[in-house]
């Protein structure tokens, strides 16, 4: 049973850590770079979606072809 306690009692350590950690991530200098990354990946998700359902229209359209 300590074990267990001893477990649960390292997790909530860590994730109260791991809550301290980003906090105030919106005015931290050091992930400045990485500012709107989720935006930008949302956007080339978007694209790649597009450029399947093209490629999908061109293989449906060799497939409907006759020799």
């Amino acid at each position: 049973m300590s074990i267990r306690v001893n477990f649960n009692d390292q997790i909530d350590k860590f994730i109260e850590k791991f809550a301290k950690a980003f906090k105030n991530i919106e005015s931290s200098n050091e992930l400045i770079e990485y500012q709107g990354e989720d935006k930008r990946l949302q956007l080339q998700v978007e694209e790649i979606q597009k450029k399947y359902v093209e490629i999908l229209r061109i293989f449906n359209n060799i497939s409907s072809q006759t020799a």
